[in-house]
């Protein structure tokens, strides 16, 4: 809570309080503040200050004023913005700056016939200025030196009263002022410098503030001058298909942005214009409220529970962190609205949710919206990003979501088209894996990606790849939609599949349906453990238990802290076993470890001969796969993942060069040659990367 917010409540008990001052309680939500005696006379000048402010502004001349009838087009738009800043009591300095700005910048919205009352408005204006100025506060603010009073407000007040107040020990978080604590982080992102301030003793969460670079007065006038002058200014081009685009209303703004800047003389030196040119454009379009989470690559999740909760978020490195800020209905509605029209989704009485994805130059996120009757509090947001530079196999090997043998062990697999299920709960890294996986296959397979909002990477010009987009649950869709389109798929020769959220029943049939049919692919489903998504599609789903044996990997991601840091890592790699030559057998089917994580070491370790797995069995089946050859094939790939990670050669683009080439190579051996020499693939592979 600001020092304003934490005065507004030491005043509205003044007047109430015993003649002892001794100790003054405020209460803030369930705690208690303490103002000790030794501040008492702080508290009671900075009162009297408040009282005689108060008492110096003749409010009925200044109501009178401002509704005063006037034909000018201008006078009433302009009148009427002062209604809406904050009362005079709450926070006296803000309402002046405000004023005194509009003052000085009035003439930079007027037109040739608004001279004739500009006189009369402007007079009646700064007459409201005198009346502020004569106050002590005011008197006080003028004198402070130009650094000091492009400070925040907060800052300011405390030079103008200074005091002190003491929380009690069960004081929340919002209750102790974010300026008196040091950030454990601060960097900046665009226009907006982030500060990341650590819990306080009872909480656990960190305080996530995001500002513009410009103080709080710079920011709010310039914003507030460039709204007035967009007023009526057209968003749209009817020579562009990409009129309603994030990316086409921001590069409108930010024209308008330069021509405002231009037009006003503002002076604005010129290594400041750009960010002031960004600031503007992000906080007028449709998304302004959420612009600093939206350009974070570190936020990972964004949730907003209900107009009446502040927003809050995940942080790649420090967890969940809570904000300051809110999003209104008014905010949400614009929201809303451009989403409805980019997407043509419905959201009504009807039906109360929407999911969709907004990919832009500077964002990918995946946005979840309810509204009432279903979502009870006024409504719910969850923005979900999505990482624009995709993680590679290479990279998560190098931050240690899973090792290079594991990642050698998949590797293997894939290419012999075996079934790949990745499981986890929601954001724990599932996409992301598959993605990596999805890189490096063989260019010449034919892919065919089913997803509800696309999260896949876009290959084309590089794979045979086709994505096909069906309607998620939230939109209203039915839930046979993504089942038909897996069923489908028998009819399209894919090589490979790569299909996202394993949902509802019908879901799970058809994947059964496909995996039978002889398909194969990379999948993910939510699930806490292999055996919890086993116990709900056989009892949930009614997938009978011998269908279990078509599937090969089950990779479990797992979200946990590690060191008090958020990580995501491979927990455990298992497959079906005890698989009869009759599957009409009365054999029931078991999960054998093949890779499980090693708390002690923290790192995923080998539970079991890899020659003898499950899924190696069947692929010596049709494969002259000797235990020896199995792994010399298996150390190359090993220690090509290994050499990649310590190069950190991490871009996907060069991941996937460098194993399509490594595929063409074992390909012509192969047709060619009876064996591989694999010394001789990792000299080629040396020489390919320099060393």
């Amino acid at each position: 809570m600001s020092v304003g917010k934490i005065l507004q409540k030491v005043f509205a008990i003044l007047p109430f309080s015993e003649a002892d001052w001794k100790r003054i309680h405020v209460k803030l939500q369930d705690a208690t503040l303490i103002i000790k005696e030794e501040f008492q006379k702080n508290i009671e000048d900075l009162y009297t200050k408040i009282l005689d402010l108060k008492k110096s502004l003749n409010f009925d001349k200044v109501d009178k004023i401002l509704r005063v009838e006037n034909t000018c087009d201008i006078s009433p738009c302009f009148l009427k913005n002062l209604f809406e800043f904050e009362s005079i009591l709450d926070d006296p300095l803000k309402y002046y700056l405000e004023l005194a700005f509009h003052i000085e910048n009035l003439k930079y919205n007027l037109e040739e016939e608004c001279v004739k009352c500009f006189k009369k408005l402007y007079r009646k204006l700064v007459d409201i200025r005198k009346t502020l100025e004569e106050t002590s506060l005011i008197k006080e603010y003028l004198k402070l030196p130009y650094d000091i009073k492009i400070k925040p407000l907060d800052f300011i007040y405390e030079q103008l009263i200074p005091f002190e107040i003491t929380p009690a020990a069960t004081a929340p978080a919002e209750s102790i002022n974010p300026l008196i604590v040091n950030p454990v982080e601060c960097y900046e992102i665009g226009p907006y410098i982030i500060n990341i301030y650590p819990p306080t003793l009872d909480s656990t969460e960190y305080l996530y503030v995001a500002r513009p670079f410009l103080s709080e007065k710079e920011s709010v006038t310039l914003l507030k001058l460039f709204r007035n002058y967009i007023q009526g200014l057209n968003y749209f081009s009817h020579e562009t298909e990409d009129y309603y685009t994030i990316d086409y209303l921001t590069d409108i703004r930010r024209k308008q942005a330069e021509s405002f800047i231009k037009a006003t003389s503002l002076n604005i030196p010129l290594e400041y214009e750009k960010k002031i040119v960004d600031y503007l454009a992000s906080q007028t379009t449709p998304l302004s409220v959420l612009t600093p989470f939206l350009l974070d690559d570190e936020i990972e999740e964004v949730f907003i529970d209900s107009p009446r909760s502040k927003i809050y978020l995940d942080h790649r490195k420090f967890g969940r962190c809570t904000t300051p800020q809110l999003m209104d209905k008014s905010e949400f509605d614009k929201m809303v609205t451009y989403l409805r029209a980019v997407t043509g989704l419905r959201l009504d009485a009807k039906n109360p949710s929407m999911k969709t994805e907004l990919l832009t130059k500077n964002f990918h996120v995946r946005v979840s919206v309810d509204i009432p009757p279903l979502a009870a509090d006024g409504f719910h947001v969850d923005i979900r990003k999505l990482r624009r530079k995709y993680f590679s196999l290479t990279e998560l090997i190098a931050n240690k979501t899973l090792t290079a043998e594991s990642a050698a062990y998949l590797y293997f697999c894939m290419l012999r088209r075996r079934n790949i299920l990745v499981l986890g709960r929601p954001g724990e890294g599932k996409t992301t894996l598959i993605n990596a996986l999805d890189s490096i296959t063989p260019p010449l397979w034919r892919k065919i990606t089913i997803e509800d909002v696309i999260e896949s990477i876009d290959q084309s010009g590089l794979r045979h790849q086709t994505r096909f987009q069906v309607e998620p649950l939230e939109s209203g869709g039915r839930s046979s939609c993504k089942a038909k389109e897996i069923v489908k798929l028998l009819h399209r020769s894919p090589d490979y599949l790569i299909i996202s959220e394993i949902q509802t029943e019908e879901d799970s049939k058809a994947l059964f349906h496909a995996l039978a049919a002889g398909l194969s692919g990379l999948f993910t489903c939510h699930g806490n453990t292999v055996e919890e998504l086993l116990l709900r599609w056989s009892v949930h789903h009614k997938i009978p238990v011998v269908s279990f044996y078509e599937l090969d990997l089950l990779i479990h991601v797992k979200k946990f802290d590690l060191h008090k840091i958020p990580v995501r890592k491979i927990v455990r790699i298992a497959e079906i076993t005890n698989i009869p030559d009759n599957l009409f057998s009365n054999a029931t089917p078991e999960i054998q470890d093949i890779f499980t994580w090693d708390v002690r070491d923290e790192k995923l370790v080998l539970a079991t001969d890899l020659y003898e797995t499950p899924t190696v069995k069947k692929i010596r089946r049709y494969e002259d796969l000797r235990k020896e050859q199995f792994y010399n094939e298996l150390n190359t790939y090993r220690i090509i993942f290994e050499l990649l990670s310590q190069k950190r050669v991490f871009a996907l683009e060069e991941n996937t060069r460098i194993f399509s080439k490594l595929y063409s190579l074992l390909y012509r051996i192969k047709h060619t040659e009876k064996t591989v020499d694999w010394d001789e693939v990792l000299l080629w592979f040396q020489r390919e990367i320099g060393g």
